[in-house]
């Protein structure tokens, strides 16, 4: 068996020797995947420079496969260390390279960041465009463009385009805010001086976090959501800390200041920034103990990280601000030109140099407090710092409706984070019709779902206050409902019809089988009276010796003539044997082919609305609710490894785009993975019965044209002159097509049901097992695809998909025993 399937073993041991040969790259990804979330850039800096010089198989395909990725991924590393000049020329380096919409769209974020920073506002109004472009495209969500445009306004310090932003991005929101956007627009309120809106906001973040666990996702995925969560909860809290310190709230400042702390852990960015709130908390007090004691663990996460500029930028900040409260300004200016040097904004340079104005004022030093605060209004005039105590000029109640409509967003939840999922779009009448559904389109039998279904759909249309979604499931609801007992009642009628035809031919065989007897009676006497008279011709013909007359002998030959025919069979009448008229083999593959992308297609966007109705909108803002076939198409899934098996002649496999889904926003994790994992076998399942239950009209409308119509029931092939159509041509074609719908669609639906990484039904399975068992079976989702190319190899994938091979004959069958043909 091994020297009979040799080809296939060779594709086996050359996939997984490639496999083996991706894992240092793979580690390498990972390592500075998660040195990038818990902010240790430099180690991410080096991992991604690996990826880009490396010659290694690993790294080579993986730069072919992502081209501009990991030139991407070190311009991150170097603008999260403060190298802004090497980081504008990774990114420009990346953007030369980059193909895939996500990898340009980043470029271009990386870009503008630095740009903002430089204090380039032609620049930055450049990538800004670019990346406005790609989100009218439908490449990335709109939160990506917004969450930019109010950060980069502000950090240049033009926060009337910063306002004017945060409105645009408000008023077309229709889901709640996305944690980057959020945090930004607290930033931004923080620097307009609207405190009260800022603490409002930031009030609820006071709570414990809670640990949320993903069922789905593997450690390392873990490891690095846990971070961002974290980061940006943590970078919530700060924004609090200073809302409370200015609003003359200590108390308040020391809750957001040591929930800051602990949120954040150990990420360097964020802890650091919350050692430092705490320690000016402490000077407030004049503790200079605690100042001290707070100092030190500062300078320990400094010194642990010392590439990264903005941490000591920081550090230098916090502690002129706890030197000006301990009443010392000559130390905190010299710690203000330390932070200057330092790559920050141009609003944190402003903020820097009005309290550098502060404390000179406090040395008497009025002409350079002069200075620095003509440097600060010209850096961000709108800044709550550049009007002495008063309120910038902002127009009426222009923040508080843009709070309100942050807050509605949200449904009532004035703070959106990366664990937090959207508000109900679809009731639970309309997840229970999309369950009937599927079995209401079971033939005939379906039509006992049918009923309920029809109710449900109908409930859902009466009542007052529904849902976004409920209106569209209800009538696609009625519409299966509808269909499914129009199906069942034709079908119920055929089969009626042909029981009264059967009880009528026996009537008739009856009545032929008297007038049979009374013909053979006729044929006995008449036989008696044949030879009577052949006695008495051959009495004549002894008296008689004439010859036989010329036209006995034509009769005669003709008799022989006919026999003959007879014997050796005449053609029968048309409509008494089997002909087929088929399509061409290119058709047939177009036609196959075409059914497979729709098929596919159709179960990615059910995972997408699946995901949508779960409190996860990742796919829906990327675009996979899309009927356009090229958004699900994968380059190594739909392309390259279905050519190289179609090549070589093994058995084909290929996926289509995975749907982007974010498990952790799921109102409920299990209920939700579970109904994402089985959406898309459903709507395989939908469509097959679907197509079965046109299968069965089809076949009842040709029997109705004429009853003689006959079928070969292996492969539905039939006579279709029979049917007396002079081009059989679009019939046969409708015909081939509902079967390829059946068949692939039963196969398509087994195949994902099988308890393999990454299908579907490995991942309902996850969903289905206690916690502990879950995560084990986490650790195994990265040998799925090597037990796959085994099983091709040794020929049992086939095997595997005997169950949807026998549910599409058990359907056809029962399909046209229904037919009646």
């Amino acid at each position: 068996m091994l020297i009979q399937h040799w080809p296939y073993l060779g594709i086996a041991c050359f996939l997984i020797l490639l496999i083996l040969a991706l894992r240092p790259c793979r580690r390498r990804i990972r390592d500075g995947m998660l040195a990038s979330a818990r902010g240790d850039f430099a180690a991410a800096r080096d991992a991604y420079l690996w990826l880009v010089h490396s010659r290694s198989p690993g790294a080579r395909l993986y730069r072919w496969l992502k081209p501009g990725q990991s030139e991407l991924n070190v311009a991150v590393a170097m603008a999260s260390l403060g190298e802004h000049s090497d980081a504008l020329e990774w990114c420009h380096r990346a953007l030369k390279r980059a193909r895939l919409p996500a990898v340009i769209a980043y470029c271009h974020k990386v870009a503008a960041i630095v740009h903002a920073h430089q204090g380039d506002e032609l620049g930055l109004q450049e990538h800004l465009a670019a990346l406005r472009d790609l989100v009218a495209r439908g490449s990335q969500p709109a939160d990506f463009y917004y969450a930019d445009a109010v950060s980069r306004y502000h950090e240049l310090g033009r926060l009337d385009q910063s306002m004017h932003w945060m409105g645009e991005a408000i008023t077309s929101l229709r889901h709640p805010a996305s944690p980057a956007l959020y945090n930004n627009i607290l930033e931004l309120l923080v620097s307009l001086g609207q405190f009260d809106a800022v603490l409002e906001l930031t009030a609820p973040l006071l709570a414990p976090l809670d640990a949320r666990t993903d069922v789905m996702a593997g450690p390392e995925t873990l490891a690095v959501k846990d971070c961002l969560r974290r980061g940006f909860r943590a970078e919530s809290l700060l924004f609090g800390c200073e809302a409370a310190y200015q609003t003359g709230k200590p108390d308040r400042q020391a809750a957001f200041a040591a929930a800051a702390q602990s949120v954040a852990g150990e990420l360097p960015a964020h802890r650091a920034r919350a050692l430092g709130q705490e320690m000016c908390v402490a000077a407030a007090r004049g503790d200079r103990e605690e100042v001290a004691r707070l100092l030190e663990a500062l300078d320990q996460v400094v010194g642990a990280y010392p590439d990264n500029r903005y941490i000591a930028a920081n550090r230098s900040r916090d502690l002129a601000f706890a030197y000006l409260l301990l009443g010392e300004p000559e130390a905190a200016i010299a710690e203000y030109q330390k932070a200057l040097q330092g790559p920050l904004a141009h609003v944190h340079q402003s903020h820097i140099h009005a309290r550098i104005a502060e404390c000179l004022d406090e040395l008497g030093r009025h002409d350079e407090a002069a200075r620095h605060r003509q440097h600060a209004r010209s850096l961000a005039p709108l800044a709550f710092w550049n009007h002495a105590g008063a309120a910038p000029p902002i127009p009426a109640n222009y923040v508080s409706e843009c709070v309100r409509r942050l807050r509605e967003s949200a449904d009532g939840v004035p703070t959106v984070s990366a664990m937090d999922a959207l508000p109900p779009v679809a009731s639970k009448l309309a997840c229970a019709s999309w369950m009937l559904a599927v079995l209401a389109m079971l033939p005939v039998v379906g039509a006992i779902f049918a009923l309920p279904l029809g109710g449900i759909s109908g409930v859902s249309l009466l009542r007052r206050r529904k849902l976004p979604h409920d209106r569209k499931v209800a009538f696609a609801g009625l519409t299966l409902a509808v269909l499914s007992l129009t199906f069942a009642a034709i079908i119920v009628l055929n089969v009626l019809n042909a029981r009264r035809a059967a009880v009528d031919t026996a009537s008739d065989e009856d009545l032929v089988a008297q007038v049979a007897a009374a013909t053979r009676a006729a044929a006995e006497a008449a036989e008696s009276d044949k030879d009577q008279l052949d006695d008495a011709i051959s009495l004549a013909d002894e008296h008689t010796t004439t010859s036989e007359p010329a036209e006995w002998a034509d009769f005669s030959a003709t008799v022989d003539e006919d026999a003959h025919l007879d014997e050796a069979g005449e053609p029968e009448p048309a409509g008494t044997g089997i002909y087929t008229t088929q399509l061409p083999i290119n058709l047939q593959r177009i036609g196959l082919f075409v059914v497979l992308i729709i098929s596919i297609m159709l179960h990615e966007i059910a995972h997408a609305v699946a995901a949508y109705w779960a409190g996860d909108p990742t796919a829906r803002d990327l675009g996979r609710f899309s009927l356009h076939p090229f958004r699900h198409l994968d380059l190594t899934g739909s392309i390259i490894v279905p050519g190289i098996l179609a090549f070589t002649g093994s058995p084909i496999i290929g996926w289509a785009k995975p749907v982007p889904i974010s498990p952790h926003r799921f109102r409920h994790e299990r209920r939700g993975n579970l109904g994402v994992s089985l959406a898309g076998v459903s709507i395989n399942l939908l469509l097959a019965m679907l197509a079965a239950n046109l299968i069965a009209l089809l076949l009842i409308g040709l029997r109705w044209h004429c009853p003689e119509f006959m079928v070969e029931g292996r492969l539905f092939l039939f006579d279709w002159r029979l049917v007396g159509l002079d081009d059989p041509a679009p019939f046969a074609a409708i015909l081939q097509l509902l079967m390829f719908f059946v068949f692939l669609n039963a196969v398509l639906a087994g195949f994902n049901l099988l308890p393999f990484p990454p299908l579907d039904g490995f991942n309902a399975l996850r969903a289905l097992l206690p916690g502990p068992l879950s995560r084990l079976a986490t650790r195994f989702s990265g040998t799925g695809m090597i037990i796959l190319i085994l099983l091709i190899a040794m020929d049992w994938l086939q095997g595997l998909l005997i169950p949807g091979v026998l549910f599409t004959m058990t359907l056809l069958a029962f399909v046209q025993g229904l037919a009646g043909v």
